[in-house]
Parts: structure tokens; sequence; C-alpha cells
């Protein structure tokens, strides 16, 4: 799920100020179908890479795709 958020960060993402954005709105069930999961393990996944710092939310529910620093 992760490395499917990176790869629509690059592809489809904006900047902002908390790092960048999604462009679409894309449900559970959206990313589920793109990973081969569940919704549920979806819901699971997105709240852990929250709870990480990974990602956000906007106040549409966009996901923000933090920008981690670079190690090396």
């Amino acid at each position: 799920l992760y490395g499917l958020l990176q790869l629509l960060k690059r592809e489809i993402g904006e900047k902002v100020a908390q790092g960048t954005r999604l462009s679409v709105r894309l449900t559970h069930e959206d990313l589920a179908n793109a990973c081969c999961t569940t919704r549920v393990t979806v819901t699971r996944l997105l709240s852990q890479l929250k709870k990480q710092g990974k990602i956000g939310f906007d106040h549409k529910k966009h996901i923000i795709v933090r920008d981690l620093p670079h190690i090396g």
C-alpha cells in the first residue's frame, strides 16, 4: 500500500506545506482493489501509516503523503 501511495505521489501529487497531496480522492475500496487486498486491510494499514507519521489527510479527506527526511 505504501509503495502505491509513493507512486501516486510522484504521478498525481501536488506539493502542499504538509507533504504531497494526492489530487484525487480514493476510497479504501479503490486502494484495496489496486493492492489486491480487502478494504478492512487498507483501513488498518492507513491507520498504521498515519500513526507512523507517513501520511495524513486534509479537510476534504485527500491523502497527504509526508515527505520523509533522506538518510545518507
